[in-house]
């Protein structure tokens, strides 16, 4: 298994992504709609070249694997936003243990207003949770009937949109929440994997306690804001 590669891997084998160019240097994929594009060349000529061919023309992000990719994108496409990232993969045929008594089911698109304004991540996401609510790709933690946390997937596989609502943090619900994830990937046969900030030690403490492991390569994310003014989640 190549760690570097799950997101590109991931995103052709269940989230019908395309291939653009594949070579001994690398590939270049984009999502179904074009506007992300996705490669893990390293060579920046080469990679210039086939960005400036291939390239569809409504991309608004890229994922890339070093700072310089991400200059070189910032550079051909006027790039605004610029997040770097660790990518943590779970490599084991298992789920990591949790506390499967715990009440996790897809969210409701009722409960989308009570979500969206704890996830300050994606600025104002309500139509994201809207989508990935109605797709089935958002799913809430609750107490009784009442709201403790939520977890989802991004437009491209990752797992992510982890929240728990404040009062009821430091309980481990945020552990309970991802592994329950993790063996929701694994009953459907895919690689649960996921993209952390550089700078979220409490994010990149969480992967190594379920039993995720970091690939070598950083993926480096790069947008313009689309027109709506928001930039693709």
């Amino acid at each position: 298994m190549n760690l570097n590669l799950i997101d590109q891997t991931e995103l052709l084998r269940r989230e019908h992504g395309r291939t653009l160019y594949e070579g001994a240097e690398g590939s270049v994929l984009c999502s179904p709609d074009g506007r992300t594009v996705f490669s893990d060349i390293l060579d920046i000529p080469r990679l210039r070249a086939l960005l400036q061919a291939l390239t569809p023309p409504q991309t608004d992000t890229f994922s890339v694997k070093s700072a310089q990719a991400a200059d070189l994108v910032t550079e051909l496409f006027g790039m605004t936003g610029r997040t770097d990232c660790a990518q943590w993969v779970y490599c084991r045929d298992a789920a990591p243990d949790f506390d499967r008594s715990i009440d996790i089911h897809p969210l409701p698109r009722e409960d989308v207003p009570l979500a969206a304004p704890h996830y300050g991540l994606l600025g104002d996401c309500t139509e994201f949770f809207y989508e990935q609510s109605a797709a089935g790709r958002l799913f809430g933690l609750y107490e009784g009937d009442r709201l403790a946390g939520f977890i989802g997937l991004h437009h491209e596989g990752s797992m992510g949109i982890l929240e728990v609502l404040p009062e009821y943090r430091r309980r481990g619900l945020a552990m309970a929440l991802e592994g329950w994830l993790i063996r929701w990937h694994l009953e459907r046969g895919w690689t649960p994997y996921c993209h952390v900030y550089e700078d979220n030690p409490a994010s990149h403490a969480l992967q190594k306690k379920l039993g995720l492991t970091p690939a070598p390569d950083p993926v480096v994310w790069c947008w313009r804001p689309h027109e709506d003014g928001e930039a693709d989640q």
